[in-house]
């Protein structure tokens, strides 16, 4: 199974390839994995994330980053009104009801409300 150490792997060698203008972070969470982009030094990042209780940390992480911005809403296949679901495991929670998934056994669906959009 990949691991975020692969991922960064990727990201890292293809932003060598084709160096980025603007990187847009869907599922921002609290912000650690937005960390690394300080350092590439990227004129824009956007960071998104749904969940209120994620935002403050996200916000504090890129405060004071030239060109970058936080924003609370969702990203969907089309627009109009959907519905976010929080799970047991907060990475797990989005517009998919994560525990229906059966991606394991203890994950719950804790709450879920209208999305920002």
């Amino acid at each position: 199974m990949p691991t975020a150490d692969d991922f960064d792997s990727w990201l890292a060698a293809l932003r060598l390839l084709h160096p980025p203008r603007h990187l847009a972070h869907v599922g921002a969470g609290s912000g650690e994995s937005v960390v690394p982009y300080a350092r590439w030094e990227l004129p824009a990042v956007t960071a998104i994330e749904a969940q209120p209780d994620r935002l403050a940390a996200l916000r504090s992480r890129a405060a004071g980053r030239a060109g970058w911005r936080v924003l609370e809403q969702v990203v969907a296949p089309a627009a109009g009104p959907a519905e976010f679901c929080t799970a047991s495991q907060p990475e797990e929670s989005g517009l998919l009801d994560a525990a229906s998934l059966g991606l394991w056994r203890n994950l719950k669906r804790r709450a879920s409300w209208p999305a920002p959009r």
